[in-house]
């Protein structure tokens, strides 16, 4: 079992982490006098002082690994003494020898061990027993090993523990380069052969790595560069350049496999981590993965598992909690998923930050909407209005041939409308139907018109009679009191309607009011007094609006008496009334008629007078619609020069052979399905269908070139059905949108007509090379596609994106967490029906590193075969030649 630092586990909870090593360290117990600690620290009582500065060193400079290599020595005691106390701050120390080997005039190699060498059950130091079989007699100043380069490789070898190599200070006295010039280095490489490739993994202090690759061997590994203090005094300890190794524990092992895999493990220095919003982890509550958490890297995280291990099911609640939409094609089986995981109350909650560093956290139960949480206060934001710029491809998303694919890719790549755009095109194409109706009223009241002038003059007709009989003149008083009475309840009835709209905005007011701005910034304090008098300005007008209202209701309480006394008074005249009916005695006049009938032609009298300005009137009624159909077509063009706009800013990024399209209203298709839809049974030919569709590119253009319907049918019948039916549904035609037509283009040929590994392959080579996508999600991108092509179009540009942006990628294929250097693995597994589990670590934990050859490799003894078989094919003579 490997020695770990649980004390330093809280630097790998979300997976592996930079890590600042010094592999060439001296000590107090350090033989050769001119590095001794001794002078600065004299006595037995100034030990614990020493000891206390040195890890104090170690950690004010961030060395948190470090290795001890004494000149030609090792103390066990003072080793462990070193390695105890640091091992209680979390810093890892490695025993270790600076040797003084006996090739050319002597060459420094720093031997790194594992801690076994000095610390096991047998009590045995075996690396001092590997020092007495270099040196007989106790090292002096400058004493060299009995064996050569060679020779010492196979005296460690036949310990049978594990090493490696760090070649000290490499140009300077006693490097390697000094002291093996010529072709005496690749000599000495040849003659220590496989230890020498596995061993050395590290070359200390290089200045001039161009000489160095001039004079290293083409056909072998150069090793990791990496730097150590080298120090003489305390002051020197942990000084000078520093070099890091990423990990994911704090043990030898891993401290070996950073070395081992340098290129991605190794650096001089590490920038600033990424700016950008970034998942911190993803928890379940309730359901069946009650109580488990994935902690989520900063770069790359992978889930791995067997087909069914619920791997894919994590991933899709991740998205259910983002509320990152779905594909079209697969939405029910995806969404059973959620439904079957965090079923009886499950919640899956998401903590990370936005762009800007601040924290948030979403918490989505089944079947609710997400809960943002920023800064620890409840919102009501969308979490992707909270985390920009995620992109999320469930299984299978990639290899999808449905109609509405090209369309959702993009919506993906380059974001929908936003909620408030939405809103602003819900909003013009309401107020479209709005005056599309007012249009249609004012055209059915010109209808009436005529109706109108038929009833007035069968009311002349009849109203004449009363004035023959010379009964008009006689009631003239109960008519003049039928057009006062009505005169004054249609007035009541007017004010009445324009309290009510006083009303309304009695909300409005307060709202304005509770808006109106204060000036708190001290550079604006000239500013600030004259708007609080405008705010009292405002109050006062608010009063004002207040009291006018209570005057309206006070107006319309008078009116209302006036209107209960002319009531009262006609119940009075009554019998006045019906005496004069006495009176009169003109059989077949029916005074209560004449009264109504009087009422009417009034009524009509002044409905004949509006209608003379309803020609006007309706033609502003259709000028508004169109002007208003023009805003919402003006809106959605403004969508698509936005996404023109993303797609010009992603085509640096993309590689040559991948195009992206975008034409405006170019589903002419679309627009031709919409109009059959309108002329349906109208027997409209289908050659005409073509015609319209060639010339008009979306029912606003059709309205408003209407006059051309005509020439473009050719005079044909079907100019009035298209006609009729425009006119009939005139609010259809001006809000359709005739979709987009998008194309994603892979060397020349649209991806529609790849074959599905063609198809993934483009899209991945596209989604790998996309820029502006600080968080991405991939469930089994391998699907369809080769181990070659994973490894080029996934792995390689995986290697490096991962650096600028986080990738969360659920995957049964190992060449995605090994290869792509995963800093954190979820090896995940179902253990019996309905219950999950999962392990988590970095590739240099022995756990994630047997979970992956169990998994993916399907167990130990099958991958041992298979390498073996591998190295045959390898080291075969064909292959050598070829």
């Amino acid at each position: 079992m490997p020695e770990t630092l649980p004390i330093a586990a809280e630097l790998f909870i979300r997976g592996a982490a930079w890590i600042r090593a010094d592999f060439h360290l001296h000590t107090i117990a350090e033989p050769e006098k001119a590095r001794t600690f001794r002078a600065e620290y004299p006595g037995e009582e100034k030990r614990g002082a020493y000891l206390n500065d040195w890890l104090g060193r170690l950690e004010s400079e961030g060395v948190r690994v470090g290795a001890i290599t004494n000149h030609n020595s090792f103390d066990s005691a003072d080793y462990k003494w070193h390695a105890q106390n640091a091992r209680k701050r979390g810093i890892l120390i490695l025993p270790g020898v600076e040797l003084n080997v006996n090739s050319g005039s002597g060459i420094h190699a720093l031997l790194v061990f594992s801690p076994e060498w000095a610390v096991n059950t047998e009590n045995t130091d075996y690396i001092n027993r590997f020092l007495a079989s270099q040196f007989p007699s106790p090292p002096g100043l400058g004493t060299r090993t009995r064996d050569n380069l060679r020779d010492c490789f196979h005296a460690l070898e036949d310990f049978k523990m594990d090493y490696f190599v760090v070649f000290a200070h490499v140009e300077s006295d006693n490097g390697l380069l000094p002291e093996l010039e010529g072709s005496a280095l690749e000599e000495n490489i040849r003659q220590c052969g496989e230890p020498w490739i596995s061993r050395v993994l590290g070359l200390q202090r290089v200045k001039d790595l161009a000489r160095l690759r001039q004079r290293w061997p083409q056909d072998v590994p150069l090793p990791a560069q990496v730097e150590g203090s080298d120090p003489k005094s305390m002051a020197e300890v942990a000084a000078g350049r520093p070099c890091f190794l990423k990990l994911g524990e704090m043990s030898f092992e891993s401290v070996r496999f950073a070395l081992h895999d340098h290129r991605e493990r190794v650096r001089a220095e590490v920038g600033p981590i990424s700016r950008g919003p970034r998942l911190h982890e993803v928890r379940f509550t309730g359901g069946l993965l009650d109580g488990q958490v994935f902690p989520l890297s900063q770069q790359l995280t992978t889930l791995v598992g067997s087909r069914g291990s619920g791997k894919s099911t994590v991933i899709e609640c991740l998205r259910y909690a983002l509320d990152l939409p779905v594909s079209e094609a697969d939405a029910k089986y995806k969404n059973g998923l959620i439904s079957a995981m965090l079923a009886n109350g499950g919640e899956v909650i998401v903590t990370g930050v936005n762009e800007h560093g601040q924290a948030l956290t979403i918490k989505r139960p089944l079947g609710f909407p997400p809960l943002v949480r920023l800064e620890g206060s409840d919102t009501r934001l969308q979490p992707r209005s909270v985390l920009t710029g995620l992109l999320y491809f469930g299984q299978k998303d990639l290899g999808h041939r449905h109609e509405n694919f090209e369309s959702e890719f993009f919506a993906k790549l380059c974001g929908s409308p936003a909620a408030e755009e939405r809103a602003l095109e819900e909003q013009r194409a309401v107020l479209v139907r709005q005056t599309v109706g007012e249009y249609a009223a004012v055209l059915r009241a010109r209808e009436k018109d005529d109706e109108y002038a038929q009833e007035v003059e069968t009311l002349n007709m009849q109203l004449k009679l009363y004035q023959e009989k010379g009964v008009e003149a006689r009631l003239q008083a109960m008519t003049s009191f039928d057009a006062d009475k009505r005169a004054l309840a249609d007035f009541i009835d007017r004010v009445t309607s324009f309290r009510d709209r006083l009303s309304s905005m009695t909300a409005e007011w307060r709202e304005v009011g509770g808006e109106f701005p204060v000036i708190r910034s001290e550079v604006l304090q000239e500013t600030a007094e004259p708007l609080a008098r405008l705010a009292r300005e405002f109050a006062s007008m608010q009063d004002d609006h207040a009291r006018l209202l209570a005057r309206v209701d006070g107006l319309l309480a008078e009116l209302g008496k006036a209107l209960q006394t002319v009531q009262e008074k006609e119940r009075a005249l009554q019998e006045q009334f019906a005496a004069l009916q006495r009176e009169i005695n003109a059989p077949g006049l029916d005074l209560q008629q004449y009264r109504a009938r009087r009422a009417r032609y009034e009524q009509l009298v002044k409905l004949r007078q509006a209608t003379a300005n309803r020609a006007a009137v309706a033609q502003q009624t259709l000028d508004k619609a169109v002007s208003a159909a023009r805003s919402l077509h003006e809106l959605w063009r403004s969508w698509h020069r936005a996404e023109l706009a993303q797609l010009e800013a992603r085509r640096s990024s993309l590689p040559p052979l991948l195009e992206l399209h975008s034409h405006f209203e170019g589903q002419s298709q679309a627009f031709e399905t919409f109009l059959r839809s309108k002329l349906q049974g109208s027997g409209f030919r289908a050659a005409s269908y073509e015609k319209v569709v060639a010339v008009f590119p979306n029912g606003l253009a059709l309205f408003e070139r209407r006059a051309e319907i005509e020439s473009v049918l050719g005079g044909a019948a079907d100019g009035p059905k298209l006609q009729a039916a425009l006119m009939q549904h005139l609010a259809d035609f001006l809000t359709f949108r005739v979709p987009e037509r998008r194309e994603i283009r892979y060397n020349g040929e649209p991806i529609q007509d790849l074959s599905l590994g063609q198809r993934a392959t483009a899209l991945l080579t596209l989604l790998m090379a996309l820029e502006s996508h600080p968080i991405v999600l991939i469930d089994q991108p391998e699907d369809d596609l080769d181990n070659e092509t994973i490894f080029r179009r996934v792995v390689e540009p995986l290697l490096k994106r991962k650096h600028d942006a986080q990738f969360i990628i659920a995957t049964h294929n190992p060449n995605l967490p090994v290869l792509g250097d995963a800093e954190l693995v979820h090896a995940c597994r179902e253990l019996s029906k309905g219950h999950y589990t999962h392990q988590s670590g970095s590739l240099d934990s022995r756990e994630t590193r047997e979970n992956i050859v169990a998994i993916m490799e399907g167990g130990a003894h099958a991958f041992a075969h298979r390498q073996k078989i591998y190295r045959q094919w390898t080291n075969s003579p064909s292959a050598k030649n070829s």
